[in-house]
């Protein structure tokens, strides 16, 4: 075979195996490209803006590398200002957040990993809680040469926590304003060491009963006084539970050894107590609390 002929086909194979390496590129950028653009579809997912920046010399100097376009509508900046305006992460935290977004950079660096908090101020002046994820680009070596990160808008889900907090909040200083007035709804006066005295104004339900005979109890056990007046006065209608729960509060002032009296006994209650079958005996009643104190203190001297 002559020289000529042996580089022609020398020529013909090379051209073969170009070809052949131009169409292993030509796959390998279709399979970049549909990689690349899988990559975009996630990303346009993720419920955040997605970045990365890398550092130039030091962890102190970098430049974003990338940021997606979420985070535009996040904070009004465009992400070519992102890129353009490396500062912006930390030019856009709230005044009194900036002390711990600089803290989270200095445990960055020793955890590889941070998650926080805080406040951005909006291009258009309006706040804006976020979470920052952040972790550490590393080299085989340790060296950190980037980071890489997503940041969410958490605003709402930050509103919902205070308002539940706040919720909270009202519903601890309604239960102390409720137990406040339930304790001035039954209050026990010494009338003098021997004769103990509790007025009850307004309605009375199951727990203000309840409550009254516990208060009257603890008074009486407490003070040892020997008798206690009950005045009724003030309440506006007796049914049925009402002077159940009267009679049982009088009555177990009986099992402590004192004398129990009811006090502001209109002519319609006793008809109420007298049509219900009630059983008043040992109970003394009187119907002003004036001449149930007179009759307890003249009790109390005679002994």
């Amino acid at each position: 075979m002559s020289r000529e002929k042996i580089t022609m086909k020398e020529q013909a194979l090379g051209v073969e195996a170009l070809r052949s390496e131009v169409a292993d590129l030509r796959r390998r950028l279709q399979e970049a490209e549909m990689r690349s653009s899988t990559l975009r579809d996630l990303i346009d997912c993720v419920p955040g803006a997605v970045w990365e920046s890398w550092f130039v010399e030091d962890p102190s100097r970098g430049r974003v590398g990338y940021v997606s376009g979420q985070i535009l509508d996040m904070t009004g900046y465009t992400p070519d200002e992102w890129l353009a305006m490396p500062s912006l992460w930390s030019d856009l935290a709230h005044p009194e957040d900036k002390g711990k977004v600089l803290v989270s950079n200095q445990h960055l660096e020793r955890d590889g990993r941070t998650v926080l908090r805080f406040r951005w101020i909006r291009r258009d002046g309006r706040l804006l809680w976020i979470e920052a994820q952040t972790v550490c680009v590393r080299e085989p070596d340790g060296r950190t040469v980037g980071l890489r990160g997503i940041i969410m808008d958490v605003t709402t889900a930050v509103r919902a926590d205070q308002d539940r907090a706040d919720a909270l909040l009202q519903q601890e200083a309604l239960r102390a304003k409720e137990a406040t007035l339930l304790e001035l709804s039954t209050p026990l006066i010494p009338v003098s060491d021997a004769v103990m005295v509790m007025p009850l104004v307004g309605d009375i339900d199951p727990a203000r009963a309840e409550r009254a005979i516990t208060v009257l109890l603890e008074g009486m056990a407490r003070s040892g006084a020997r008798v206690a007046i009950l005045d009724i006065t003030g309440v506006p209608q007796v049914d049925a539970e009402v002077a159940d729960a009267l009679v049982r509060a009088a009555r177990s002032v009986t099992l402590l050894g004192a004398e129990p009296m009811l006090t502001g006994i209109r002519p319609e209650v006793a008809q109420t107590l007298v049509s219900m079958g009630i059983d008043l005996s040992g109970i003394g009643t009187h119907s002003t609390l004036q001449t149930g104190i007179a009759h307890a203190m003249r009790r109390a001297r005679t002994g």
